[in-house]
C-alpha cells in the first residue's frame, strides 16, 4: 500500500517567458547512416520548437578532444535566425569517430553557466543524444561532469538511439540530471521524440522535489504526474 508522499512546495511557479533549449548531438561514426535525417529532422522541427525570445544552443561530440559548441546561445527573433543555425547544422553535424561523454557535458556546463549569468530567470532544457556507449572515459569521470551539468539545467530529456546503447549508464545519466529517459529505435521514432518531449517541457514549473516517508520506500513504483 502507497504511504505518505510530501511535496516539497505546493506553491505555483510562473512559467518564464523564455526558455534556453541545449541540444547535444552525438556524431560519432556509428551514427553515419541516420545523420542526414538527424540534421533534416533538427532543422524542420527547431521552428516548431522555439518562440521568440529563446535561446538555442547546440553542442556536438564524438570521441575524445572531438567535441563543440556549434551554436551558442543564438536569440530567436525572426525566422531569419535559422538560417545560420542550418547552415552550422549541415556544415558540422557530421561523421566523426569514438564516443565520449565527458567534453559535451563539460561543455554545455560553462555554456549554460554563462547563459544563466546573464539571463537568471530563463529556463534551461537540455537534450541530450546518443547510440553508443562512452568508450573514452571512466564511469567516475563521466558521473563527475554529469553531476555538474545537473546543477544548471533545469529539465532534460536523455535519448537512447537504437539498440547498441549503453542503458545502465544513461539511466545513470538521467537519474543524476532528474530527465525523462526515451528509447528510440529508429529516426521516425526519434523524430517523434524530438518534436513532442522538447516542446512539452520546454516551458513550465521548474523541479519539485518529492520526499517519500520510510515506509514508502519499501519496493513500490510510482508515478507522479
Amino acid at each position: 500500500m502507497l504511504k505518505t508522499v510530501s511535496v516539497a512546495s505546493d506553491a505555483p511557479v510562473a512559467a518564464p517567458a523564455k526558455a534556453h533549449r541545449v541540444f547535444i548531438f552525438d556524431v560519432s561514426g556509428s551514427m553515419s547512416w541516420a545523420l542526414g535525417d538527424l540534421r533534416s529532422a533538427v532543422k524542420n522541427k527547431l521552428p516548431q520548437l522555439a518562440n521568440v525570445g529563446d535561446l538555442i544552443s547546440i553542442i556536438w561530440f564524438s570521441g575524445r578532444n572531438q567535441a563543440g559548441v556549434l551554436q551558442e546561445a543564438v536569440e530567436i527573433r525572426s525566422v531569419l535566425d535559422f538560417t545560420g543555425i542550418n547552415k552550422a547544422i549541415d556544415r558540422y553535424l557530421q561523421p566523426v569517430g569514438m564516443t565520449g561523454f565527458v567534453e559535451p557535458f563539460d561543455l554545455a556546463t560553462n555554456l549554460i553557466g554563462k547563459v544563466k549569468a546573464a539571463h537568471p530567470d530563463m529556463q534551461t532544457v537540455l537534450f541530450f543524444h546518443t547510440d553508443g556507449m562512452d568508450n573514452q572515459w571512466t564511469e567516475r569521470q563521466i558521473m563527475n561532469s554529469v553531476q555538474a551539468v545537473a546543477t544548471v539545467v533545469d529539465k532534460a530529456a536523455v535519448v537512447e538511439y537504437g539498440w547498441y546503447c549503453n542503458r545502465p549508464m544513461l539511466t545513470r545519466i538521467a537519474e543524476e540530471l532528474g530527465a525523462t529517459t526515451i528509447f528510440a529505435s529508429d529516426f521516425p521514432a526519434f523524430e517523434e521524440t524530438f518534436l513532442s518531449y522538447v516542446s512539452r517541457t520546454s516551458l513550465g514549473n521548474g523541479k519539485r522535489v518529492f520526499v517519500f516517508t520510510p515506509e514508502a520506500s519499501k519496493p513500490y513504483a510510482f508515478a507522479i504526474v
